[in-house]
């Protein structure tokens, strides 16, 4: 069973892996840390001057994300990360992402 603590640094982890992506991408992006109410990352695109919030949900084990209706905006991209442990090493536990899907709310 997870700990709190795991749980948030996989939600943190997610954090950074979609943050990694984002810059891939040719966007700027700031990982809130929390400080921001429903939004993990705000991304701007310096191609057409937008700003984006992305909520990011993780989860490590085989499981569904449960978001309810009321906590799904239009003016948000939801990045969904399933992740899985698959190898120990020196003690530390590695989580790899297994899939991905990027969910555009119109």
């Amino acid at each position: 069973m997870a700990t709190p603590t795991d749980k948030q640094i996989s939600g943190m982890a997610g954090e950074f892996l979609t943050a990694g992506k984002l810059f891939k991408l040719g966007l700027q992006a700031a990982v809130t840390l929390g400080n921001a109410k429903s939004v993990d990352i705000l991304a701007y695109n310096p191609q057409n001057t937008k700003n984006y919030n992305v909520q990011v949900k993780t989860n490590r084990e085989k499981n569904c994300f449960l978001i309810s209706k009321e906590n799904v905006f239009s003016e948000q991209i939801y990045v969904l990360i399933s992740s899985i442990v698959i190898t120990k090493f020196y003690g530390f536990k590695w989580y790899y992402p297994l899939l991905i899907i990027i969910l555009f709310v119109v």
